[in-house]
């Protein structure tokens, strides 16, 4: 699971290093760290607009303290698993580095394929959201 997750990572810094390519690596770790906690973020809100949908309960009644303190676990073991321990995350950079090409190539679709999923996702259970509580996006 851990390196499953660092490879996850790891695609998201090539697309950022792909996207500043003139700028070389112009903030591409950080750039591809907020991505993934955006993406991370979208998973707990997913469940939470679904839980809400199934439970026929108003999203504005609940409390919001523990999307807070999971926001807040997720940006600390973002920093601790991605820049407190680097040497971790140089050392599996290096790794998927040395991967075949098409090992990389067909790990690259898997990981789209994962990021179209969560935001079709999470664009879904907001429009079910605001379909079931809120009368509006018909």
């Amino acid at each position: 699971m851990k390196k499953a997750y660092y490879y996850f990572f790891y695609k998201l810094y090539k697309i950022m290093l792909w996207t500043s390519s003139p700028f070389e690596n112009f903030y591409s770790k950080f750039r591809a760290s907020l991505a993934l906690i955006a993406l991370e973020l979208w998973v707990i809100f997913t469940i939470r607009n679904y839980y809400h949908i199934v439970n026929n309960s108003n999203p504005k009644l609940s409390s919001n303290l523990l999307l807070y303190v999971i926001t807040a676990l997720i940006i600390i073991s973002n920093y601790i698993s991605i820049d407190y321990y680097n040497y971790v995350w140089e050392k599996y950079k290096t790794e998927f580095d040395k991967l075949p090409k098409k090992k990389n190539t067909l790990g690259g679709i898997i990981v789209w394929g994962i990021i179209l999923f969560i935001t079709v996702n999470f664009l879904l259970s907001i429009h079910y959201l605001y379909q079931k509580f809120y009368g509006i996006l018909k």
